[in-house]
């Protein structure tokens, strides 16, 4: 979570705000890390959340993110993502609503490091209204096995569809 004592309208000294990362899987001790990301103006922070994770054995890391809507902002953000993705050893996946259309610049940059996984599986469903805002995404070393976005979702927690994929780690 992201310290936004700044927007503590209630005046009680808690606010926090970030992302959250739930897994089945065994989480690795001491592998957990928020980012602060570049914000415009006195927009809601954006960070990014990552932890470490014990997949039957094998290392991965997760990143979780919800990015700017406003490009320039987001540009900057996908820039600081990158420059934490490079220091990042082992397979990896970034997740997350990226506010930016699949045609957008900055997806262009992540994905000449990463794989998307509904492209990669050509899947073309919108998460939210016509188009598609939400990411999984991939580093060598992951392979996508299945990818789904529901034409509705059964339980109304999120103004958007959910991206699920299996993945495998690949053997090193």
């Amino acid at each position: 979570t992201l310290d936004c004592s700044a927007l503590d309208n209630d005046n009680d000294g808690v606010c926090r705000y970030g992302t959250a990362i739930l897994s089945r899987f065994t989480l690795r001790a001491a592998a957990g890390r928020d980012y602060r990301l570049p914000q415009a103006g006195a927009e809601e922070p954006r960070g990014l959340a990552e932890v470490g994770v014990n997949v039957r054995g094998r290392r991965l890391t997760v990143f979780n993110t919800h990015l700017s809507e406003l490009k320039a902002a987001r540009q900057q953000q996908v820039r600081k993502i990158l420059s934490v993705l490079a220091a990042t050893r082992g397979p990896y996946v970034l997740l997350g609503d990226l506010n930016a259309r699949p045609n957008e610049l900055e997806i262009g940059w992540l994905r000449r490091r990463l794989t998307d996984a509904a492209r990669f599986k050509r899947i073309k469903r919108p998460t939210v209204g016509t188009t598609r805002v939400d990411y999984v995404l991939v580093s060598r070393g992951v392979s996508v096995l299945d990818v789904r976005i529901p034409s509705s979702s059964a339980l109304r927690i999120s103004d958007h569809r959910p991206v699920t994929a299996r993945l495998r780690i690949d053997a090193t």
